[in-house]
């Protein structure tokens, strides 16, 4: 029951896309947006989503939205070919963008407990650099 209502809280801050033009719609007219591309089978890609919860209201209320695209179920290929994006060459993979372009990307995930300051520290240091 505890988990239930875990996720049901989740689903209200962080966004499941389910397509490949439902994601393109959300980068195109979103100014900051983290988008975090798994699968399922993806052991590190659990240690991602579990950083980015611990992260979320913090990034939430310094104004990005956050995103996840199964890459088993979201057509990523066509979005990075479309938006002439870097492929994406592995999962997890933690997309930043800024008023629609990408301003850099995390490959890979952590199983360390200081593993969410750590990428905290890596997206705001992307943000400060994009803004330069």
């Amino acid at each position: 029951l505890r988990e239930k209502q875990h996720v049901e809280c989740l689903a209200g801050k962080i966004i499941e896309v389910k397509s490949s033009h439902e994601l393109i719609g959300l980068i195109s007219s979103t100014s900051l947006l983290l988008v975090d591309i798994y699968t399922t089978w993806c052991i590190p890609c659990r240690w991602m989503a579990s950083a980015l919860e611990r992260l979320s209201d913090e990034l939430l209320g310094i104004g990005f939205r956050i995103a996840k695209a199964d890459a088993e179920k979201v057509d990523v290929e066509r979005v990075m070919d479309e938006l002439r994006l870097e492929p994406i060459r592995g999962v997890p993979t933690l997309l930043i963008f800024k008023d629609g372009k990408e301003v850099g990307r995390v490959v890979g995930a952590l199983p360390k407990p200081e593993f969410p300051e750590e990428l905290r520290r890596r997206i705001l240091e992307v943000i400060e650099k994009s803004e330069k």
